[in-house]
């Protein structure tokens, strides 16, 4: 059945691959209209880092916005997501906090604010005015911008580019028969990169670039009121969903801990799901008389139904010589503050 799927996503993505060459002409158009300032870039009103990837989804660019404000915030440094909030049902933009609705604040920016009580997070689609708003009511003037590597229109003070180690680049395709959102030269214009699950440099990065290395690491398994270890799971019999940019690997990672899964439904990414998709997955769960169903903690965030019934397993990353990276950041930002007095 493998062996047919991998054939079927051959046989679409050569077909898809036209359509890939009339993308790449555009993406580097665009580029050059940008090098050559016939298209303008703008500065936001302070300190810009850029959080972003080459690739479509599965690089787990929420986790290290969360790290990396997190690890700011312990340095006394009070940074302002902002992020465009991608498949909310708004387009207003707002402060999100965890009392906003995940429908106006879309999955990832309300799981932010979940996460970062005293952090500002701020979503819409023109990051100028999030700035300025951020900047106008709580006076700060460091942002980091969440999914920004391919927005050419700010100028960035830090860029920094996650790669997925185990795979980094996939077919090295574009866009649609690959999962390239640019070419792979356009790595140049990254200032960092943070290697995500493997240690391994890829041949196509600058190694004389700063690059850091990460993975994403389970720490417990969170239900509605309580909340335990992950060796909770071990040798427990569960089913399991996701709807994120790669779901095997969050299967993967249930089985890493040692669960037992005996299902496990893939969704779109960003899905919103409906009473019935709950229904059905509680209805598998009795039916193979599974003990718990367990979810990503981004799903869980869009679930409104029986919330109560599905577990979530909670994300961090740990990133080697974080005092390293971190120290980068700040000495960044401070030239950023000494070239500005």
């Amino acid at each position: 059945m493998k062996i047919k799927e991998d054939i079927l996503d051959k046989e679409i993505s050569i077909l898809l691959y036209p359509f890939s060459i009339l993308y790449e002409i555009a993406v580097r158009l665009r580029f050059l209209l940008y090098k050559k300032n016939i298209l303008k870039s703008y500065q936001l009103p302070g300190f810009v880092l850029s959080i972003g990837n080459i690739t479509v989804g599965g690089t787990g660019k929420t986790p290290v916005v969360i790290k990396i404000a997190d690890l700011l915030k312990k340095r006394g440094i009070s940074a302002g997501i902002i992020s465009r909030g991608y498949m909310r049902k708004s387009r207003e933009m707002l402060i999100v906090s965890d009392k906003t609705s995940v429908f106006y604040s879309g999955d990832e920016p309300y799981l932010m604010a979940k996460r970062l009580k005293d952090t500002i997070i701020c979503v819409g689609i023109d990051r100028k005015k999030a700035a300025d708003l951020i900047l106008k009511k709580y006076g700060i003037d460091f942002f980091i911008l969440d999914d920004a590597f391919q927005n050419l229109r700010i100028k960035k003070n830090l860029d920094i580019v996650l790669i997925d180690g185990n795979n980094p680049f996939g077919s090295k395709r574009l866009l649609p028969s690959g999962p390239l959102r640019e070419p792979i030269d356009h790595l140049n214009r990254a200032d960092t990169f943070i290697i995500m699950g493997n240690k391994k440099i890829p041949s196509e990065i600058d190694s004389k670039k700063e690059i850091f290395f990460g993975r994403h690491v389970a720490k417990k398994i969170v239900f509605l009121n309580n909340s335990y270890p992950v060796s909770f799971l071990k040798n427990k019999k569960i089913v399991s969903f996701a709807g994120i940019g790669r779901p095997k690997r969050f299967l993967n990672t249930l089985k890493e801990i040692g669960a037992e899964v005996l299902y496990f439904k893939e969704f779109p990414d960003h899905y919103w799901f409906s009473k019935k998709d709950i229904g059905m997955l509680l209805d598998l769960k009795e039916d193979l008389e599974a003990e718990f169903l367990i979810t990503t903690e981004k799903d869980w965030v869009r679930i409104t139904e029986k919330k109560e019934e599905i577990g979530y397993v909670e994300i961090d990353v740990e990133l080697e010589e974080e005092e390293k990276f971190l120290d980068l950041i700040i000495s960044r930002y401070e030239e950023y503050k000494k070239n500005i007095s």
